[in-house]
C-alpha cells in the first residue's frame, strides 16, 4: 500500500467559496521555530499553512517529539472548531511560515451567513 498526501484544505472549496473564505482570513508570520500554538491553550481557531511548513510536535518528553509535517495548504486547528477543546499539542513554524488565520467567531459568522459555504466547509 503507497502513501497518499492529503489534498490540501482549500482545494476542497469551489473558487467562489474558496475566495469567501479567503477574504474572511488575516495573514500570520512566523519566524523559524516561532510557535503558533501550545498544548492545552483553548482551541477554536483555523490556520492553512500559505508558505513554509509547520511542525506538530509533544512537547511532554525529552527529546520531544514531532507528530507531524504541515506543508503548504495543510490545516492546523481544525478539530477544535468543532469541540471547542483545548489543543492537543504544540504547533511551530519549521523555517519562516505564513499561515491564512480565521478566529473561531469571524469563522462561524462566516459560515453561519452562508449556508452552502458552511456545507461545503464541513465537508471538507
Amino acid at each position: 500500500m503507497s502513501y497518499t498526501p492529503p489534498r490540501p484544505f482549500l482545494d476542497a472549496f469551489a473558487a467562489s467559496e474558496r475566495g469567501r473564505l479567503l477574504s474572511a482570513a488575516s495573514s500570520m508570520r512566523l519566524a523559524s521555530g516561532e510557535t503558533l500554538f501550545r498544548r492545552g491553550d483553548p482551541g477554536g481557531d483555523l490556520n492553512v499553512v500559505t508558505e513554509g511548513e509547520m511542525f506538530i510536535v509533544d512537547t511532554r518528553s525529552v527529546p520531544e517529539t514531532v507528530l507531524s509535517r504541515i506543508r503548504i495548504g495543510g490545516a492546523v486547528g481544525e478539530m477544535t472548531i468543532l469541540d471547542s477543546g483545548p489543543r492537543g499539542a504544540d504547533v511551530r513554524a519549521n523555517g519562516p511560515a505564513v499561515c491564512a488565520h480565521w478566529p473561531k467567531a469571524t469563522l462561524l459568522a462566516l459560515l453561519e451567513s452562508d449556508p452552502a459555504l458552511a456545507a461545503a466547509f464541513f465537508r471538507a
